[in-house]
Protein backbone atom coordinates (compact mmCIF):
# COMPACT_ATOMS: atom_id res chain seq x y z
CA UNK A 1 0.00 0.00 0.00
CA UNK A 2 1.56 3.49 -1.42
CA UNK A 3 0.78 5.85 1.93
CA UNK A 4 1.39 9.59 1.69
CA UNK A 5 2.33 10.00 5.32
CA UNK A 6 5.91 10.16 5.06
CA UNK A 7 5.74 12.86 2.84
CA UNK A 8 3.11 14.78 5.05
CA UNK A 9 5.23 14.13 8.05
CA UNK A 10 7.83 15.53 6.30
CA UNK A 11 6.74 18.58 5.51
CA UNK A 12 5.01 18.72 9.59
CA UNK A 13 8.51 18.67 10.62
CA UNK A 14 9.82 20.95 7.67
CA UNK A 15 7.20 23.53 9.15
CA UNK A 16 8.36 22.93 12.67
CA UNK A 17 4.74 21.93 13.81
CA UNK A 18 5.52 18.50 14.66
CA UNK A 19 7.83 15.54 14.90
CA UNK A 20 8.21 12.50 13.22
CA UNK A 21 7.68 8.99 14.25
CA UNK A 22 8.11 5.56 12.86
CA UNK A 23 4.48 3.59 13.63
CA UNK A 24 6.77 0.12 13.26
CA UNK A 25 10.00 0.79 14.49
CA UNK A 26 8.80 3.75 17.87
CA UNK A 27 8.47 2.30 21.68
CA UNK A 28 6.75 4.11 24.17
CA UNK A 29 10.12 5.41 25.43
CA UNK A 30 10.94 6.87 21.77
CA UNK A 31 7.31 8.11 21.43
CA UNK A 32 7.43 9.24 25.13
CA UNK A 33 11.13 11.45 24.50
CA UNK A 34 9.13 12.88 21.34
CA UNK A 35 5.79 14.03 23.42
CA UNK A 36 7.73 15.55 26.09
CA UNK A 37 10.17 17.06 23.09
CA UNK A 38 7.34 18.76 22.07
CA UNK A 39 5.94 19.53 26.13
CA UNK A 40 9.17 21.33 26.60
CA UNK A 41 9.01 23.34 23.41
CA UNK A 42 5.15 23.93 23.22
CA UNK A 43 5.48 27.03 22.62
CA UNK A 44 7.36 27.36 19.55
CA UNK A 45 5.62 24.66 17.97
CA UNK A 46 2.16 26.40 19.16
CA UNK A 47 3.70 30.01 17.40
CA UNK A 48 5.10 28.05 13.99
CA UNK A 49 1.20 26.51 14.04
CA UNK A 50 -0.92 29.97 14.53
CA UNK A 51 1.47 31.32 11.79
CA UNK A 52 0.27 28.68 9.52
CA UNK A 53 -3.19 29.03 10.42
CA UNK A 54 -2.77 32.62 9.45
CA UNK A 55 -1.24 31.85 5.83
CA UNK A 56 -4.28 29.36 5.05
CA UNK A 57 -6.60 31.77 5.99
CA UNK A 58 -4.87 34.58 4.53
CA UNK A 59 -4.80 32.35 1.08
CA UNK A 60 -8.36 30.96 1.68
CA UNK A 61 -10.08 31.89 -1.08
CA UNK A 62 -13.37 29.63 -1.59
CA UNK A 63 -14.74 31.17 -4.32
CA UNK A 64 -11.58 30.74 -6.31
CA UNK A 65 -11.22 27.19 -5.30
CA UNK A 66 -15.41 26.80 -6.18
CA UNK A 67 -14.55 28.28 -9.80
CA UNK A 68 -11.30 25.69 -10.21
CA UNK A 69 -13.83 22.76 -9.41
CA UNK A 70 -16.49 24.01 -11.66
CA UNK A 71 -14.37 24.29 -14.63
CA UNK A 72 -12.45 20.94 -14.30
CA UNK A 73 -15.99 19.14 -13.60
CA UNK A 74 -17.04 21.07 -16.63
CA UNK A 75 -13.98 20.36 -19.02
CA UNK A 76 -14.36 16.52 -18.19
CA UNK A 77 -17.68 16.59 -18.42
CA UNK A 78 -17.35 18.09 -21.97
CA UNK A 79 -14.69 14.97 -22.96
CA UNK A 80 -16.70 11.95 -22.08
CA UNK A 81 -19.79 13.44 -24.43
Amino acid sequence: MDWDQPGCAARVVYHKIGLMGKINKDNAKTISRKLNRIKSDFSSFRSNILAMKKKFEERNNSDRVIEIIERLINQHSKTNE
